[in-house]
């Protein structure tokens, strides 16, 4: 069983080297970095919105005043749609850059809309966003390799795991109060910023525990896969460099080669048109819709909405060939 002097003891071992010192230091200012930009990125997105809702209203009341009729302002005026940043978007920016979030829209032609982009460095978006997210579940689990990769090897190496195996009240007690020590203080540095950060942006308790659940949950699983691959059998003989090695092969597989090969293999399995056929064909459809008799048009638009039925009349001789209601 263990007791509190096998963490006061391994404690001062651990901390005793100043990589363990370096490593958290590191880790502590990419996760600080990585939030702040996320913080910075959606501020300036909540203040576009703020401007672009002014802007917009004053742009709408200007062409509705220009306009004698009901189809003409609704024709020519623009409407603002936009997707707000949650309080947690500063985590995990996404695919923000990549997919507009405001946008400026009509009531004619909204397919064709939906595809216009306002990507502000498609370069930054090709190569992704360093947030939290990004740090969390690429990067954290190199340094828990870093960490624990030499937990036995390196006695190993310096022929003393023998003697603490022998000499030691309980073996297990040591490892388990080593690996303790290390990942407790990784995961303070980690989620002590994302909990300030949160707070101040006004995200609610239980979503900030849950980030932080799920955090602390990516921690534990690499650390068991990098125990088991220190514990295994297979690798008793092997270095610590060569067991880092094999660590960093499963890393690599699991956080590069598996999501991308996924990605290759879906994109190439599901079959989904373009974005620019997609857009041809509703143009077309609008455009060729005028050459169709109205009957047509009211008999499939009150197919779906019944509700419109009495005010669906048109008499082409006593209205114009072209009517806004129709």
């Amino acid at each position: 069983m263990m007791r509190f002097t096998d963490l006061k003891r391994e404690t001062g071992f651990v901390f005793g080297h100043r990589q363990i010192k370096l490593t958290l230091l590191v880790v502590f200012f990419l996760s600080v970095v990585s939030l702040w930009t996320g913080f910075a990125e959606m501020q300036e997105q909540q203040a576009t919105i703020e401007r672009l809702l002014e802007k917009d209203q004053a742009e709408r009341d200007s062409a509705l005043a220009r306009q004698s009729n009901y189809g003409s302002a609704a024709y020519y005026t623009f409407h603002l749609t936009y997707s707000p940043p949650s309080p947690l978007a500063f985590t995990a920016v996404g695919e923000r850059d990549v997919f507009p979030w405001k946008h400026r829209i009509r009531m004619l032609a909204l397919e064709g809309q939906i595809y216009e982009t306002d990507a502000d460095n498609p370069e930054l978006a090709f190569l992704g966003r360093f947030d939290f997210a990004f740090v969390t579940s690429v990067l954290l689990p190199l340094f828990i390799i870093l960490l624990l990769y030499d937990l036995k090897a390196k006695e190993r190496e310096a022929r003393r795991f023998d003697l603490l195996n022998v000499t030691a009240r309980n073996a297990h007690a040591i490892w388990t109060a080593r690996v303790i020590v290390t990942l407790v203080p990784l995961a303070l540095v980690t989620l002590a910023a994302f909990v300030v950060f949160g707070l101040i942006n006004g995200a609610s308790l239980p979503s900030i525990l849950t980030v932080c659940a799920i955090v602390i949950g990516n921690i534990a699983i690499w650390s068991a896969i990098v125990l088991v691959i220190g514990a295994a059998k297979r690798f008793a003989s092997f270095s610590a460099m060569h067991l880092a090695s094999i660590m960093l092969d499963v890393w690599l597989v699991t956080t590069v080669i598996v999501p991308v090969t996924a990605h290759t293999v879906i994109n190439a399995v599901v079959e989904t048109p373009e974005g620019g056929d997609i857009v041809l064909t509703q143009r077309e459809a609008v455009n060729s819709a005028w050459d169709k008799p109205v009957e047509d048009t009211w008999r499939a638009f009150i197919a779906t909405h019944p509700q419109w039925a009495d005010y669906t009349e048109f008499d082409p001789e006593r209205d114009s060939s072209f009517n806004w209601k129709w």
